[in-house]
């Protein structure tokens, strides 16, 4: 009797403490009721459980510590993006100093304008030493002239003439200067000059005269003046020979 007793106590009472090993139920089927009482869960098998292939999504890092989380974006309606505050406008850009300013281009220069203009001046020196005939002579004299119109000139000249044969004489004539050609280098001129002649220690004459000449251009401001001339005196009684030819030449300033 006691064998037995041991025997039922190892193979277990009903009712006894002992759990007894349930069979493994299936697991429900998919549109199946579940029973209201109490889900066991069912035993894992023996088979290796294979893991889910990864998504091709990016994972994300984790986080590091120490850095600020970033905010979440602002709700909004599905499929919309947040939208950024508009940024301020740019502060317009300060004008360069003047100094920095290119200045307007210009076309080529303009040529300086033509001589013996209305409005300009020519200045005369005349000079010249003769010797000959046992004698000699000194001439020395200076003119104005103020050009009116383009190219005509009404002035003054006086020319002062001392000789170791003759009387010095002192010539003071005004005259019109005319220039029929106005151009660089070279430009001619014609002269038409009357006036007194004055006599040292005998009668004066009068003269009258004329003829024409070269002005070579040295620059804008300066030339060399060549001329040739006639002169006539009278009264005839008073002068022997009454006739004279010259060629004189001076400088010429322009201004």
């Amino acid at each position: 009797m006691s064998r037995l007793a041991l025997l039922l106590v190892l193979v277990g009472w009903p009712g006894s403490g002992v759990a007894q090993p349930e069979p493994a139920q299936s697991p429900p089927q998919q549109g199946a009721p579940q029973q209201a009482g109490p889900q066991q869960t069912a035993p894992q098998s023996a088979a290796p459980q294979q893991t889910a292939p990864q998504s091709a999504a990016p994972q994300q890092a984790p986080s590091q510590p120490g850095a600020p989380a970033e905010p979440a974006p602002a709700s909004g309606a599905p499929g919309q993006q947040p939208t950024e505050p508009p940024e301020p406008p740019e502060p317009p850009a300060p004008a360069p100093p003047a100094a920095a300013q290119t200045a307007p281009e210009t076309g080529p220069p303009e040529p300086p304008p033509l001589p013996f203009g209305r409005g300009t001046s020519l200045g005369g020196l005349v000079f010249g030493l003769a010797s000959g005939a046992g004698q000699t002579e000194f001439t020395f004299g200076a003119s104005y002239g103020y050009f009116v119109v383009n190219g005509i000139a009404p002035g003054l000249s006086t020319v002062v003439t001392a000789s170791t044969a003759y009387p010095t004489t002192v010539e003071l004539a005004p005259f019109i200067r005319i220039v029929p050609w106005r151009a660089y280098p070279i430009s001619p001129m014609l002269l038409v000059k009357g006036g007194r002649l004055f006599v040292d220690g005998q009668d004066d004459l009068w003269l009258v005269g004329g003829g024409g000449g070269l002005i070579l251009f040295a620059s804008h401001h300066l030339g060399f003046l060549l001329e040739a001339l006639y002169l006539r005196y009278f009264p005839d009684s008073l002068c022997n020979p009454c006739d004279r030819t010259l060629i004189s030449g001076g400088v010429g300033m322009f201004f």
